[in-house]
């Protein structure tokens, strides 16, 4: 519903603009923006009782681990704290590829509108060669810029998942001696262990969570681009999306003799 709102919101406003004031990005643009950018921002609220959960859940394993073993449990989670530090340093380069792969992505789909629309153009001056050439060398900046995020993102992936067999073997390091000291039990390393899956999983995600945050800067930018000089304000003004439930009549217009062709 999100989603369905601000793209209708967007169409209104393109369709509010004076014939003399261009939009400022080409039509493939502009329907990259459509489908990209609604979509990020729309997504981001399923991320909320998602995250919500996850740290009270958090929370509450990591009271009862430090209850059972405070030794261990600081062992094992002191150490996320950089995790945490990396995340946040790496989400600046991220967003960076971020929003030079959605820049790529818009001169691709923004050339192919351009290129349908000058056919015979193209065809007079027999340009298909060099159309083609040019059409290759956007798809490669664009390539090279998402291999770059894909990169930074597969990195801060792996850093996040190497932090819990890091843990796992801190467990098996001092469980040991633990258990052959009675303070703690076969049990209790089971639960130390299952619990260790979600717990050491969510520092990282809040700062992806954070990162993911941020880039929603970029797509309301994109989107207040297509509406201005209009307001912020309209982007975001509610209406009836008519998602579910009855909908709305649509009126038939009459016709006349005058609408004869």
């Amino acid at each position: 519903m999100v989603a369905a709102l601000l793209r209708s919101n967007l169409f209104a406003s393109i369709l509010r603009r004076s014939g003399n004031d261009p939009l400022p990005a080409s039509p493939g643009e502009a329907l990259n923006r459509f489908r990209t950018d609604v979509g990020e921002v729309a997504d981001f609220p399923t991320w909320l009782p998602d995250q919500l959960g996850k740290w009270v859940a958090a929370a509450i394993a990591i009271v009862i681990m430090a209850r059972i073993n405070l030794g261990i449990t600081a062992l094992i989670f002191v150490p996320l704290i950089a995790v945490v530090g990396l995340t946040r340093l790496a989400w600046g380069r991220i967003l960076h590829y971020d929003r030079a792969s959605l820049h790529a992505a818009d001169a691709v789909t923004g050339f192919l509108s351009e290129a349908a629309g000058a056919v015979q153009a193209v065809k007079i001056a027999n340009a298909e060669e060099d159309i083609a050439a040019h059409f290759n060398e956007l798809n490669e900046q664009r390539a090279n810029a998402m291999i770059r995020y894909q990169l930074f993102w597969g990195l801060l992936n792996t850093l996040n998942s190497s932090m819990v067999t890091f843990g796992t073997g801190v467990i098996l390091l001092l469980a040991g001696t633990a258990i052959s000291a009675g303070t703690f039990t076969v049990g209790d390393f089971a639960l130390f262990v299952s619990y260790l899956w979600f717990t050491t999983q969510v520092p990282s995600e809040i700062g992806t969570f954070y990162g993911d945050y941020k880039t929603q800067e970029i797509s309301i930018e994109r989107m207040l681009e297509l509406i201005r000089p209009e307001p912020p304000g309209p982007l975001v003004q509610p209406h009836p999306v008519y998602a579910r439930g009855p909908l709305p009549e649509v009126p038939f217009p009459s016709r006349t003799s005058a609408d004869r062709f």
